[in-house]
């Protein structure tokens, strides 16, 4: 018996979905992220402005809720311009554009892109006080301040460079009409760095400062009165700059917060009022009344926070808003995204519609399907709910060291999770409440955990490998790990004598000794070089896969980011880079590619499995996921907008991106076509809507993918659209041979107020005017169900239909029967409602025309199918539907 792939991608209804996403992805409730930059609007405290990492983000109610306004751009920093009511600027780091806003935020125009090669103003974009179009930046990649006197418009020059010394630019301020101020500070913070101040825009400057300063700021009564945060100390300048005294901090904010160097500086300062100055390093904000010379006791930004470990980043993180005494401090470090703290109560997090976590890491655990984990630089969360309600959970190992994860997770068969972090294996029993450090390896000779993963062999499950990355030196222990007791102990395997950075990890479900590991010969002379071995013998000896390395043939060079052995095809293996999706069914002899990104924007490939075993593969880019059905034959999108996508899990489809988490139902099914099949979507709301496909409707090699549709935002006359839609789509260009039914169980909910004997169901058409075509629809109230039957996959949606269209005459014609295309002009109908709907079917039930008549009732068929070729000699049936959706039907001839 033939079997046919179809796949049912159900995807939920969306909520609250930005950044352009299609409907059929919902966001994870995962709000927060690292914010570059905050800005305050001058004449508005209650309109604020993030930079968070794909999107400029706009809060019109002091920080309580935000909401996404200009998406996509990799903002880099966000101004107001205090000269001119509404004027705000934000630069994206894709090529230096600028951008304008004249309404505070709320729209946005693109104004040029910056003309110095390769520079993305980086810190800061102040404006002149005086002048709205005379703005400043500074960028870290090209060393230098610049600065623009058209308003960004293609202008840009540069005002002053720094020397290659390792010197950073760390804040960029204009506090006063001509005065430019920028602080520095050198790689090791310590004594050097400097402030340099202009009082001519930036013709000539001075500095008298030799310390690593982070922080700067002007008071809002004086702007000549500035103040800066540096190294153990707070200096305070009275004449814009020219001068500088230092105010001994040293030892004043009390014992226990000199740890590191980091505690020791003060990066975000803000001046209240006059004499009034609050001062922030890594986790404590200090406060003094009398301009530095005596500060409070603090008051902690996030307690929550292992060892204090909050860290401010970038220009105006930390501002105050006079009317409403409350202070804002921006999240660089931890994924809280914004604090604000009113008056004198503690800093609490306000990020509602922030959804900008940065999401590196994604594992689906395959024993508990309900759990997925996901991780952000060194933040952790999980769901026991497939993503519904999340949780942040980190401990004090975390945030000790670098905040990165990679994608070091694996899980048990007891569903114990396995995580590594920098160089110490972790092991959780119950999704990550509480950890158990199983493994610490010396840091100094190993870097981060790249990659963790369980022998598929070893039924007791003891065998673990593990890959490193360096840790700092040339010659040390990173590379290739085993464990032969769940992870208590580690012996290192070799790879031809090396200990290269071993960033993926497969093995074989079925042969003893046959492992793959994707790895850079040498990180630190040759980092953007990638290669991939083969063991059989379980790592006693490895063959490099000798592959030509480039974007045509063979497997992907420069850096591998998926690795993934068939679990269905064991000698099947498939490796991606940024170029390639490449797959090998011969354990590495040879490939054939099955996808190609000529932009190099390939992210993720995932191979996954339907409940009954049937395949789905995922490709993420960019800002788009593809999925195939029939083994990479074809490929369909299945979402664009993304900012960012950086990993993929299964389970239901997950996405974790440069801007949050997003999820999508995903379900797959081997159909055998001598066996009517139903595909079915559930709604929100437990609603279901079905797609009934006979046996004869497809041929062999067509898959059919099927997506919830939520159009009930849209505005149609005559009709009033419910929130459960349909998309309906073929893996290649072909439409059922015969008619398909579709199915609409709702619930009392996704009907309300509405009358459900007016219920029908609609495809949306743009070849009409109206934008839809209602189907010949029968709606039964009483069991909460509308069917339709169709020839032709497209988006399908449930609504009430409230047009009055005229009903069919009682004797509606068709002329000339028999009609012959090739000597007559056409067969016309007559006798119809205002602007029915005529559509021609063959006698096996496919549509082969569809029209609409006149206002008067008629319409005239040239004999032609869509495709505007002349159809065959035969009998047809003509149905016409008026709009109030009475039908009838006509049996007519062609004869050639």
């Amino acid at each position: 018996m033939r079997k046919y792939f179809f796949a049912v991608l159900g995807l939920l209804a969306a909520g609250g979905i930005s950044h352009g996403l299609e409907a059929n992805w919902q966001t994870m409730n995962l709000a927060g992220g690292k914010i570059h930059m905050l800005a305050m609007d001058p004449n508005d405290n209650d309109i604020l402005l993030a930079a968070g990492a794909q999107s400029v983000y706009r809060s019109i109610d002091a920080g309580n809720t935000w909401s996404a306004v200009l998406n996509g751009i990799k903002p880099a920093a966000v101004s107001f311009a205090p000269g001119q009511a509404g004027r705000a600027y934000a630069n994206s780091s894709y090529a230096g554009a600028t951008y304008r806003s004249d309404d505070s935020g709320a729209t946005w125009v693109f104004v040029s892109s910056m003309n110095i090669p390769y520079a993305a103003v980086a810190i800061g974009m102040p404006a002149d006080p005086a002048d709205a179009r005379l703005i400043y930046g500074a960028d870290n990649e090209t060393r230098a301040v610049y600065k623009s006197a058209g308003g960004g418009n293609g202008d840009w020059v540069s005002i002053h460079s720094l020397a290659d010394d390792g010197s950073v630019i760390t804040q960029l301020i204009a506090p006063s009409t001509g005065t430019v101020c920028f602080t520095v500070a050198k790689t090791g913070y310590g004594n050097s760095g400097a402030v340099y101040c202009s009082t001519d825009t930036g013709t000539t400057w001075n500095s008298t400062v030799t310390l690593s300063v982070f922080s700067l700021a002007a008071n809002p009564g004086n702007p000549a009165d500035l103040y800066a945060g540096g190294y153990q100390t707070v200096l305070r300048s009275t004449d814009s700059g020219a001068t500088w005294a230092g105010i001994d901090v040293s030892g004043t904010f009390g014992p226990g917060l000199y740890d590191s160097d980091n505690d020791k500086s003060l990066f975000r300062i803000v001046v209240k009022s006059t004499g009034d100055v609050v001062a922030c390093n890594g986790g404590t904000c200090y406060e003094s009344v009398n301009g530095g010379l005596n500060w409070g006791t603090g008051f902690v930004i996030d307690s929550t926070l292992s060892n204090n470990s909050f860290a401010a980043d970038g220009d105006g993180s930390l501002l105050y808003s006079a009317g409403g005494n409350t202070l804002y401090i921006a999240d660089g470090y931890s994924g809280a995204a914004l604090y604000k703290k009113t008056g004198s109560g503690s800093f609490e997090t306000s990020n509602g519609g922030l959804y900008n976590v940065s999401f590196s890491g994604l594992l689906h655990d395959p024993v508990n399907s309900s759990r997925i984990y996901a991780t952000s630089g060194a933040d952790f969360y999980a769901s026991t709910d497939s993503g519904t309600v999340w949780t942040q959970r980190y401990f004090d190992g975390f945030r000790a060291g670098a905040p990165d994860w990679y994608e070091a997770m694996t899980v048990d068969t007891d569903g114990t999770l396995y995580a590594g972090i920098n160089g110490v294996v972790y092991a959780s029993a119950d999704a990550g409440l509480s950890w158990n450090a199983v493994y610490t390896f010396d840091t100094g000779d190993v870097g981060n955990i790249m990659s963790l993963v369980f022998d598929p062999k070893d039924l007791s499950r003891q065998t673990l490998y593990l890959g490193t990355g360096l840790g700092g030196q040339e010659n040390i222990a990173a590379g290739l790990y085993k464990s032969i007791d769940k992870g208590g102990d580690w012996a290192q395997i070799y790879i031809n004598g090396s200990t290269s950075t071993v960033t993926h990890i497969a093995l074989s479900t079925t042969t003893p000794g046959l492992m793959y590991a994707a790895s850079y010969p040498d990180y630190i002379h040759d980092e953007n070089t990638a290669y991939l071995y083969k063991t059989i013998n379980g790592g006693a000896s490895w063959t490099r896969i000798e592959q030509p390395l480039d974007d045509t043939t063979g497997l992907p060079g420069g850096s591998i980011n998926t690795l993934q052995l068939d679990p269905d095809y064991d000698g099947t293996l498939y490796a991606a880079n940024e170029w390639n999706v490449m797959r090998s069914t011969d354990s590495g002899a040879s490939w054939s590619r099955l996808y190609y990104d000529a932009n190099g924007g390939i992210k993720k490939f995932l191979l996954a499995r339907g409940a009954d075993g049937a395949r789905l593969m995922h490709i993420g880019l960019d800002d788009k996921i593809y999925t195939s059905i029939n083994e990479g034959a074809d490929w369909t999108l299945f979402g664009s907008g993304f900012n960012g996508v950086k990993t993929l899990a299964s389970g239901s489809l997950y996405a974790g991106t440069d801007a949050g988490l997003f999820k999508s139902e995903v379900n797959a099914s081997n159909i055998s076509t001598t066996t009517a099949t139903l595909l079915v979507s559930t709604g929100t709301s437990g609603a279901t809507l079905a797609v009934n496909i006979p046996p004869a409707a497809f041929g062999s090699g067509v898959s059919v993918m099927t997506s919830l549709l939520d159009i009930s935002t849209r505005a149609f006359a005559a009709l009033t659209p419910t929130a459960l839609g349909i998309s309906v789509q073929t893996s290649i260009s072909t439409q059922p041979a015969v008619p398909v039914t579709l199915t609409f169980n709702y619930e009392n909910s996704d009907v309300s107020g509405l009358d459900t004997g007016q219920l029908v169901i609609v495809t949306l058409s743009t070849s009409v005017a109206a934008g839809y075509e209602v189907l010949a629809s029968t709606a039964y109230p009483l069991l909460k169900k509308v069917v339709a039957t169709t020839s032709h996959f497209s988006d399908f949606a449930l609504a009430a239909y409230t047009g009055s269209g005229s009903a069919p005459a009682a004797n509606p014609k068709a002329y000339p029967v028999p009609f012959n295309p090739m000597t007559q002009a056409g067969m016309n109908f007559i006798n119809l409602g205002a602007n029915s709907r005529v559509q021609i079917f063959n006698v096996v039930g496919q549509l082969i025309r569809s029209f609409e008549a006149s206002a008067s009732g008629t319409a005239v068929w040239d004999g032609k199918n869509s495709g505007g070729k002349t159809v065959a000699s035969g009998v047809y049936i003509a149905l016409l539907k008026n709009q109030a959706q009475s039908a009838c039907r006509l049996k007519i001839a062609v004869e050639k």
